[in-house]
């Protein structure tokens, strides 16, 4: 009976300790959820320089955009953003379609992003201007037209833009795809205070979370506090039970950490939730042999003083 009734609590602690462990190693998933990567440089980039402000000054006039406003921000600043991108791209050693930098030379966006004219220009490795153009990130050939004749610069244009005139140097950046990554970035700088509030919340839990299984210390601190108030263990039985079920807690939930930065993600919740399993099974299946094993010497004792 007692071999009986100790199987009976091992398992429900078991089944008790793998709910913990999948709590823990699903928590930082779910936290995922809540979470939002950082945002885009560029596009931050480009709406202070739309806003001429730094931008925690931009973020209270983004917010009370309402939907008809944010659409006219977005057309505002996809152009802006649009000179960020080459002139990163360029400056990075990358060709950005028909448009290269020479060994030693880099480019700059003006000062004012509004001025008439050029909108980048490119500096030898002396300093000396070596060229400027105009970027225009639109779909309408009339608007690249008229930007040509009023001005004496060529005109870098996306790649949708198709002309065989010279002055008119396509990129191979997608214009919808310049209003898409502005669109969803800008939308979320318009989401407000409340939301930056979960954000930055479950960014503070999920940290604690990667390292400690408080899942799991829960469990085996309820469970263990029970038997010993139970009078079914003395506190140092209880202790040290504490510390050998912490022990095997954070080993396991330290694997699950590592397995899903290796990039398997949610799939190594049940991987390690197998191996925990086999491993209770094999010290299970050890531990019961070594009770029978003690109490069978007991019963041949008392046999033999009968």
């Amino acid at each position: 009976m007692a071999l009986s009734s100790g199987y009976q609590r091992r398992n429900e602690g078991e089944v008790l300790e793998l709910a913990a462990m999948a709590a823990d190693l699903s928590v930082p998933h779910i936290l995922n959820l809540f979470t939002e990567p950082e945002p885009d440089r560029q596009v931050i980039e480009a709406l202070e320089r739309h806003y001429r402000q730094p931008l925690d000054d931009c973020l209270p006039r983004v917010e009370e955009l309402d939907a008809a406003g944010m659409d006219k921000l977005v057309h505002a600043v996809k152009g802006i953003y649009f000179e960020v991108l080459v002139r990163d791209r360029l400056n990075h050693g990358e060709q950005v379609g028909e448009l290269w930098l020479e060994q030693g030379q880099r480019a700059e966006l003006a000062r004012d992003p509004g001025q008439l004219g050029w909108d980048l220009e490119i500096y030898d490795v002396s300093g000396k201007t070596v060229d400027k153009f105009q970027l225009k990130a639109v779909q309408d050939m009339d608007k690249i037209s008229k930007a040509l004749q009023a001005h004496d610069f060529s005109v870098v244009a996306p790649e949708h833009i198709d002309s065989t005139s010279e002055r008119i140097i396509r990129t191979d950046v997608s214009l919808e795809q310049l209003r898409e990554d502005n669109k969803e970035e800008l939308s979320e700088f318009s989401e407000g205070a409340i939301k930056n509030a979960v954000d930055v919340a479950a960014e503070t839990v999920e940290p604690a979370w990667d390292l400690v299984p408080l899942g799991s210390a829960l469990v085996i601190g309820v469970t263990e506090g029970r038997r010993y108030l139970m009078g079914r263990a003395t506190l140092q039985e209880s202790m040290r039970v504490v510390g050998r079920r912490s022990a095997r807690a954070i080993t396991y939930h330290t694997v699950g950490a590592a397995l899903t930065a290796t990039g398997l993600g949610i799939v190594a919740i049940p991987l390690v939730m197998g191996a925990r399993v086999a491993e209770s099974r094999i010290t299970g299946a050890v531990d019961l042999a070594e009770n029978l094993v003690a109490r069978t010497d007991d019963l041949n004792i008392l046999e033999f003083a009968l």
